[in-house]
């Protein structure tokens, strides 16, 4: 799904990468790989090809933490053109459609289907998720806050003289423009604009949580500025990186579900940083909060990345269990990620795929 324009530039990114990239000393590489928690073992194992991970200090009861990284076989300026062009977005393995959310901040596009930068950001009426929307109630089945589920119970009720595709469709609806409205609110408002999700008996903050992540001492040092412009956001004051917004169509746990995302990439003599929030996220899991740093390494780059996923299914009576199961799941999920970006790097490079287990 990359861009063409990406396809067309990717030459010519390539000529100028090495002249515009300052290569990290061997020292500077290692003092970078420790702060991911990564021994000179790892580091050998990541020169051999292989993608590494380790589970990472979380900073809240409901986070699941882990480092990885892996050697992607494009230099860093490629890199930095895929980020730009939504890799960490697509690179998803269960990703079926994606798009750029290009609308300006205070602005709002046409009301669907009559913009197609939203007509895609809905389920279709046949789905087995629709089934959820009709039979919303406050709980973790969906991520929704108590007026969404009022709003959404309201639609999928069966009115007299109404057919069930009716309902179905207007339930359809009621949930894109929910999702529609998620967006525009963070995009305005940053963390301030993201409403509580409603568990019946309690009610979960997805931007408490992001805003305490965000000031975890387990971020690596490197990547402590990109977050803590990400936590600014849309204060634009002092910040350096630049601002994308996705929607994206996947699978977890079996289940579809539309994520939204924001990432964002500043790009440094030396490195690229870049951070992807998952800011509202269907059903299964809250958030998730993913920074990392590409370093230029010759015609290859390597690829840090500190992750957390808050879930508020790990917090019940079998939580330690729960927990460990999760922990597990998790890092399994982002060791395919990355396999997945770099399978989009390989495209531009001649090397065959083979040679990186």
């Amino acid at each position: 799904m990359l861009s063409r324009r990406l396809v067309v530039l990717a030459p010519l990114l390539a000529l100028i990468a090495p002249a515009q990239a300052q290569v990290p000393s061997s020292a500077e590489r290692a003092a970078l790989a420790s702060q991911f928690g990564f021994t000179v073992e790892d580091a050998r194992r990541l020169g051999r090809g292989l993608i590494i991970s380790k589970d990472a200090v979380p900073s809240l009861r409901n986070e699941l933490a882990a480092t990885a990284a892996v050697r992607l076989p494009a230099p860093l300026a490629i890199i930095a053109g895929l980020i730009r062009d939504g890799v960490t977005v697509s690179a998803d393995p269960s990703v079926s459609a994606y798009r750029r959310i290009d609308e300006p901040a205070g602005r709002s596009s046409g009301a669907p289907p009559n913009d197609p930068m939203w007509a895609g950001m809905r389920f279709a009426d046949s789905e087995s998720e629709v089934r959820q929307l009709l039979e919303v109630e406050p709980g973790d089945s969906l991520n929704l806050s108590a007026d969404e589920i009022t709003t959404l119970g309201n639609a999928g009720r069966l009115r007299v003289g109404d057919s069930l595709n009716a309902t179905v469709a207007r339930a359809v609806a009621s949930y894109q423009a929910i999702l529609i409205n998620r967006f525009r609110a963070y995009r305005d408002h940053g963390l301030a604009g993201l409403a509580n999700y409603d568990r019946g008996d309690t009610v979960s903050s997805p931007a408490a949580q992001l805003r305490e992540i965000d000031h975890s001492s387990s971020v690596p040092a490197r990547l402590a500025s990109i977050v803590r412009d990400l936590d600014r956001f849309p204060d634009a004051s002092g910040v350096h990186a630049d601002n994308y917004f996705y929607w994206k169509k996947t699978k977890v746990e079996g289940r579809s579900l539309f994520i939204l995302s924001h990432v964002l990439v500043e790009e440094q003599p030396d490195a690229v940083l870049f951070a992807m929030r998952e800011y509202y996220v269907g059903h299964t899991y809250n958030t998730l909060q993913q920074a990392g740093i590409v370093l230029p390494n010759g015609e290859s780059s390597d690829l840090f990345i500190f992750n957390s996923t808050l879930t508020d299914r790990i917090t019940g009576v079998f939580s330690s269990i729960a927990r460990a199961i999760g922990q597990q799941r998790s890092r399994d999920a982002l060791e395919a990620y990355l396999a997945s970006l770099r399978g989009v790097s390989a495209r531009f490079d001649a090397r065959p795929l083979a040679q990186y287990p």
